[in-house]
């Protein structure tokens, strides 16, 4: 990525008109914005990623879901991910699943992208859903007690899974 275009990302921030600008200054290379993407992720740069794959979804642009590997750790808060997951092509689940197995993310976050990825199951799968997503949902359940803002999202994916396991750990907790 060019030295202008990420001076410009820092200076501007994360709002809808640096995002609309960012668009325009994009690569016209789909493999070559998947690379800025990387780099971004590389660097550890959450602005610049986020912006980048905001920028890419105004122009239409496919983002392949396995930035979420590397890319899930600097996608921001919960409301950046989830935004980010639907507009993703690919194996989002799988690979959001693999990029929290990557790093630490805030329990919140992580709770909010799992729910996500149960609804993101139905919409494009008929409601077939990866094999370590309740696992995943099982150890938050039972490491984070008494946060009503990682519970509401637990609550939610043992009620809409129907996992009786879950629905007890919660009910413990």
């Amino acid at each position: 990525m060019n030295k202008e275009i990420l001076e410009f990302m820092h200076q501007a921030g994360l709002s809808r008109g640096a995002v609309e600008r960012v668009a325009e200054m994009l690569p016209a290379d789909d493999e070559e914005l998947a690379n800025w993407i990387d780099d971004a992720v590389h660097e550890s740069d959450s602005l610049a990623f986020m912006l980048l794959v905001y920028a890419a979804f105004v122009k239409e642009r496919p983002v392949d879901a396995k930035h979420l590997i590397s890319g899930a750790r600097v996608s921001g808060g919960p409301a950046y991910l989830v935004a980010m997951m639907f507009g993703m092509h690919g194996e989002v689940p799988e690979c959001l699943l693999e990029g929290m197995k990557n790093t630490a993310i805030h329990n919140e976050t992580a709770a909010a992208a799992l729910f996500a990825a149960a609804v993101w199951c139905d919409e494009n799968r008929g409601g077939v859903y990866p094999d370590g997503l309740l696992t995943e949902t099982r150890t938050i359940a039972r490491r984070v007690k008494m946060v009503p803002a990682v519970d509401i999202f637990l609550i939610s994916i043992a009620e809409h899974l129907n996992d009786p396991v879950l629905q007890g750990i919660m009910r413990k907790n």
